[in-house]
């Protein structure tokens, strides 16, 4: 279900806003809601970012871009992470 996939990942950000995860269980959250729907790009969107905050910078960027590249529009935050103002 895409809404509850959603869900997970909105989740797993606020929980990582207030410290209450660490960053590979954001990896973890976000994986699982790409199961659940592919075509998430803001699921992408914060596995980016929690991969570059767990160390993996280039893996992070790139799957930033693949978010970006999925909804141009609607992710100013990864587009401003890659330098694409």
């Amino acid at each position: 279900r895409p809404d509850h996939a959603l869900a997970m990942v909105r989740m797993a950000a606020v929980q990582w806003e207030s410290a209450d995860i660490r960053a590979y269980e954001g990896v973890g959250a976000c994986q699982r809601a790409i199961e659940i729907d592919g075509a998430c790009a803001e699921a992408h969107m914060y596995l980016g970012f929690f991969l570059c905050q767990s160390g993996l910078r280039e893996d992070g960027l790139r799957v930033l871009q693949k978010a970006v590249d999925m909804a141009p529009l609607a992710l100013p935050k990864a587009r401003i992470v890659l330098g694409q103002q």
